[in-house]
């Protein structure tokens, strides 16, 4: 353990609420993070109560339901939990499987054997003596466990930072806590920065949307929770990083080439949402993205929530981060019309085509800025 166990009981008292603690570490800025709220919490427990994992390791059914958590408020917890627990853990044997984890999470709607494979590879948790494709039963449940309560510390264990993904390095859990590596400020509160700064920042969320699609580890990284505060910021380089992982869709391009099921190789096109006035919704169509090799989701989802005219957040911020670009930049309506379109395509243009413009304006308009001209 990284901590104390007096700190624990510090740290939850203090994070029970708003789930989020900053802290230091032998000099390093830290997160502590509560997987969930209280309430999330119970209903996973109480859903253990009523059999758990055993539902999909026993494949009862030819569809995901079974696998997936119910609501907060379908049932209370009504039972031992430590005999629940020995029940669930009697039932655990055998490596992981994707039996056992599909429908867990946002992450295990689809996965596959090879995603299975580098999940329990990497697990952090996993004794130093298991074999490296097997996990102890307590391991296994606490894996199944944490899948269902919240994938994120799984996810950025699979996809760590130290490989150049976007988001924070993991360091460590304790029970329900999680510790990240500190990756900055929201990217709230660059709402209203200088249009440089902003651009720049756009062009960086681009990329990291660019990677989460297209990347040699051949995964799909659908990220469908876009906000303002889900983004971080490192001052100095601006260098910017997925916050929370929580509702990632991962999906095996590999697998899905090997299949070759009709139509996988077919482009899916997202298909832009209207919703009422401060409410960015999406909609995520699993089946497609699930069976395709390339869906231009990330961009979609990026664009109409952040880039756009069209992106409206709380407490005023409207027009999205590529707001109030000067009139004196020439190239201000084609970035606006652009990012629009990036959100909301006119008949017969590619959404994959106007993104790589958008790149490319971005990218001219920065490399155009001469050090006087940053010097804000």
């Amino acid at each position: 353990m990284f901590f104390r166990v007096e700190a624990f009981h510090y740290i939850n008292s203090i994070v029970n609420v708003k789930n989020v603690y900053f802290g230091r570490l032998n000099g390093l800025e830290l997160v502590f993070k509560k997987l969930a709220h209280t309430d999330e919490l119970e209903r996973v427990d109480t859903y253990l109560c009523r059999g758990g994992f055993s539902q999909c390791m026993r494949g009862s059914s030819n569809n995901n339901q079974l696998c997936v958590i119910p609501p907060s408020d379908s049932f209370q917890l009504s039972c031992d939990m430590t005999q629940a627990v020995a029940n669930i853990s009697s039932r655990l044997t055998g490596p992981v499987s994707v039996s056992d984890v599909i429908g867990l999470s946002d992450a295990m709607q689809c996965p596959s054997p090879r995603l299975v494979r580098r999940m329990v590879h990497r697990y952090r948790e996993r004794g130093e003596f298991v074999d490296e494709h097997g996990l102890s039963v307590s391991e296994k449940f606490s894996l199944l466990y944490t899948l269902a309560v919240n994938p994120e510390p799984i996810i950025l264990q699979m996809f760590p930072h130290g490989e150049k993904w976007p988001f924070p390095a993991y360091i460590g859990a304790c029970g329900r806590i999680i510790a990240e590596d500190y990756a900055g400020v929201p990217l709230r509160d660059y709402f209203y920065a200088d249009w440089r700064i902003r651009m720049k920042l756009a062009l960086r969320l681009l990329h990291i949307a660019d990677q989460l699609t297209d990347n040699s580890a051949g995964y799909k990284l659908y990220f469908s929770d876009i906000s303002l505060d889900n983004y971080s910021v490192q001052k100095d380089s601006l260098e910017v990083t997925i916050n929370d992982a929580e509702n990632i869709l991962i999906v095996d391009e590999q697998l899905l080439a090997e299949d070759k099921n009709p139509g996988y190789d077919e482009p899916h096109h997202s298909v832009y949402d209207y919703c009422e006035h401060g409410n960015n919704c999406l909609t995520i169509d699993v089946v497609s993205l699930c069976s395709k090799t390339q869906s231009d989701f990330n961009y979609y989802a990026l664009c109409k929530s952040l880039l756009s005219s069209f992106s409206d957040h709380d407490q005023g911020m409207t027009g999205g981060l590529l707001h109030s670009l000067p009139a004196s930049l020439k190239q201000s309506q084609t970035i606006k019309s652009l990012a629009d379109e990036c959100a909301k395509p006119p008949p017969n243009k590619d959404r994959f085509v106007i993104k790589d413009e958008l790149i490319l304006v971005l990218e001219s308009v920065i490399k155009s800025l001469t050090p006087a001209t940053e010097s804000f």
